[in-house]
């Protein structure tokens, strides 16, 4: 594996990519029931939209997300806020 553009590994990219998700996995471990539901400062969505929105990269496959694409007929707003939801 070689170096990125600010001479990082490759694998310390990804290292430092993993301890962000776990990071943010914790911070929505640790919010309260009744947060989910709290409007985010994103318009239209919740917390819980927000959240799954983030964590979209790791649940969703390429394939799925080209399809997710199709369905939302090429909008790629319409296909973030169903996914989202």
């Amino acid at each position: 594996m070689g170096n990125t553009a600010h001479g990082h590994s490759e694998s310390e990219v990804r290292a430092e990519i993993a301890a962000e998700r776990r990071e943010f996995a914790h911070v929505l471990d640790g919010l309260p029931a009744r947060m989910w539901d709290e409007p985010s400062l994103c318009s239209g969505w919740r917390v819980r939209e927000v959240a799954a929105h983030m964590s979209r990269g790791v649940r969703y496959s390429l394939p799925r997300v080209a399809a997710e694409l199709v369905k939302a007929r090429g909008s790629l707003n319409r296909m973030t806020d169903r996914c989202a939801r």
